[in-house]
């Protein structure tokens, strides 16, 4: 399968959750993308491992004129860069945590996911201990990133089940 990641979710992953060397593993599996306006915003000011990205292969998508009313008419979003990927018909899931840039694929028929998401596929092809599973719940439950209750419901059951 394709991965495309939105900034958000990269972080979430790499920063919050630690899961560097998991994500390397699953991308042995799985093609993994970024734009490269997310590895710009990523890049920016971070001081976390930089060389991280580099398990992600940077994409430059078409930029699709038909969402820049969805965005203000600005091209400075990451998520505008992921979801333009998605647009270009290639087989592939837009990885979102934004609740309206997971709307908005919702709403164009897109396939998308989040960091939740990516972490239940990880459990499920074995990339993902119970241990890692709970201290990525304690490192997400205890960070200042926003997730709905829905979603922290929904990372409850995966850890849990």
């Amino acid at each position: 399968m394709k991965y495309v990641f939105d900034t958000s979710s990269v972080i979430v992953l790499l920063e919050i959750c630690a899961l560097k060397e998991q994500l390397r593993a699953f991308s042995a599996k799985h093609s993994l993308y970024v734009s490269s306006k997310v590895r710009e915003e990523f890049m920016d000011g971070r001081k976390t491992d930089r060389e991280a990205l580099n398990i992600f292969s940077v994409v430059q998508p078409i930029l699709n004129k038909d969402l820049l009313a969805y965005f203000n008419h600005k091209t400075s979003s990451g998520e505008f860069w992921t979801i333009s990927y998605g647009c270009s018909g290639g087989d592939c899931i837009c990885v979102l945590d934004d609740g309206f840039g997971r709307n908005l694929c919702q709403f164009l028929n897109i396939k998308y996911t989040g960091s939740i998401g990516i972490i239940n596929e990880m459990k499920n092809e074995g990339f993902l201990s119970r241990k890692d599973l709970l201290e990525i719940r304690g490192k997400i439950r205890n960070s200042n990133f926003y997730l709905s209750k829905t979603l922290l419901d929904r990372l409850d059951e995966i850890c849990f089940q």
